[in-house]
Formats: structure tokens, sequence, C-alpha cells
């Protein structure tokens, strides 16, 4: 799936509450200008209606899982989200104008409250977060990492993945790995040159799987179920 802008307004509320929210003030000040109780009576109505919808999304937000690997210029950064707690993987830190600009709003309008920051290269257990040894599980998503620590070599083994993260400008040739590794996409962050990017696509491309440039491209979104 993709995700619709890497960054959002700063309003965090949908429209249908946005109109409740409206009709509530706007039913509440002419009732009161006219003492009318019916239009205040409404206007308490459609205020509960209102706060209904925030409930709710409340609610959504408590059992949200999902991964977004954000678009960024030369940078990478994926934020695996469960709940309100996020893993976030990145080579940015909390300074950064880049974090502010399109990690920080986005994450703020998933009302995440607790951010991890940790490197590609560092391995980390984090509950139902795992990355060790270029691999990362979340949940029940595997993802298998290409970059530098791979440079020139031959990757064995097997195993299903659902995506492969190339990364970090590598030297790794894909048409290396093994035959028994299987994935079912790629997606190739800003790290990457613009002609390595390009031989990663044509590989991808040629294997009749799907490649994701995540550079001067909309971020992309894997929504998972728990």
């Amino acid at each position: 799936m993709e995700l619709p802008y890497a960054t959002f307004s700063s309003i965090w509320i949908d429209l249908p509450e946005f109109i409740l929210l409206s009709l509530a003030l706007g039913l509440f000040i002419y009732g009161l200008a006219k003492f009318n109780k019916r239009f205040i009576f409404s206007s308490l109505f459609c205020f509960v209606c209102y706060q209904t919808l925030i409930i709710n999304d409340d609610l959504k937000t408590y059992h949200q899982q999902k991964i977004i690997f954000f678009s960024l210029r030369k940078n990478y950064a994926a934020a695996f989200i469960n709940g309100r707690n996020c893993v976030l993987v990145t080579d940015l830190n909390e300074t950064d104008k880049n974090y502010d600009f399109f990690v920080k709003p986005a994450l703020s309008q998933l009302q995440v409250d607790k951010i991890s920051l940790i490197d590609l290269k560092r391995d980390t257990i984090q509950g139902n977060f795992i990355l060790k040894n270029n691999q990362i599980v979340f949940a029940d998503y595997k993802i298998l990492i290409i970059n530098d620590a791979l440079n020139y070599k031959k990757l064995e083994g097997n195993g299903d993945f659902s995506s492969l993260w190339i990364s970090g400008n590598t030297k790794f040739k894909l048409a290396t790995l093994s035959a028994s590794i299987k994935y079912k996409n790629v997606l190739i962050d800003a790290t990457n040159k613009d002609y390595k990017i390009e031989i990663f696509k044509k590989v991808v491309k040629n294997n009749h799987l799907a490649a994701y440039v995540l550079k001067k491209n909309k971020a992309y979104l894997v929504q998972l179920t728990q």
C-alpha cells in the first residue's frame, strides 16, 4: 500500500469530525443568541457524536500496527508502529530538519507518543520488533536488509521475506541471492545513488517482482492486522 503523503497537516481531525464540531459550535452559539433550547440541545447532540468519533479513533490508535517507509532525499527512515509506541529505524536524529518536517508530523498524526530511534546497523529487540543479522521481524512481516554489511558476499540459506530493503548504496548483487530466498517486493531507499537504483530496478523487474523507490516518491505504508 502507498501512504498518500509523507507529511500531514497540524490539525488531527478528519472531515466528519470537523463538520460535527463546527455544527455543534454553530448551533450552540445560535441557540444562546436566540435563547432557543432546541438549538442548544441539537448542539449537544452533535458534540456527543463528535466525542464518539474521537473515542473510536483513540481505540483504533491503541490497536494500530503498521510500518511506514518514509520518502526522503538522502536518508532512510522506517517507523514500526504498535499502538502508541514506535521503533524508528533511521540515520536521522531528533534535531535534523528532515526529521521535523517529514517524520515527526506523520507520527504525531498517528498519536504515537513513544519513539525509540535506532540505526540499521545496531541489533535491537523491543517488544515484537527484532533487528538482528540483517533481518527485521515485526509481527508477521519479515524484512531482509541488503546493505554494505553484505558487500561482495553471496547470501546463502533460505527463508521467506515480505520485503528486501536495499540501503547504503551497497555493492551487493541481487543476482547472487540464493534461489531458496523468497521475497515479495523490494524497497530501495534514498541512500542509494540514482544509477544504483536503476540497476536494482532492472534486476527486480527481470524477476517479475515489484520495486518501490523511496526517493522523490510517496511514502510506503504497510498496514498489518493483529
